[in-house]
């Protein structure tokens, strides 16, 4: 058995910086707790007022809003 260390480098969007071709590509998803898979690419995504359109689901993100 191999192990290895994978690392991920993107940039979130917000409303200024949306790229649709890039949400059409992506390959990973978040999982929320009512059963929708949300691409990852999208998942931080911001409204014009910086607000978060995806509510935060985990207990570290709630301790942070």
């Amino acid at each position: 058995m191999s192990t290895g260390l994978s690392i991920v480098i993107m940039d979130y969007m917000d409303a200024y910086t949306m790229d649709v071709q890039r949400l059409r590509e992506c390959s990973m998803m978040v999982t929320v707790p009512d059963g929708r898979a949300i691409p990852f690419c999208s998942y931080h995504l911001t409204d014009a007022s910086g607000r978060r359109v995806y509510a935060p689901w985990c207990k570290e993100e709630l301790r942070q809003d």
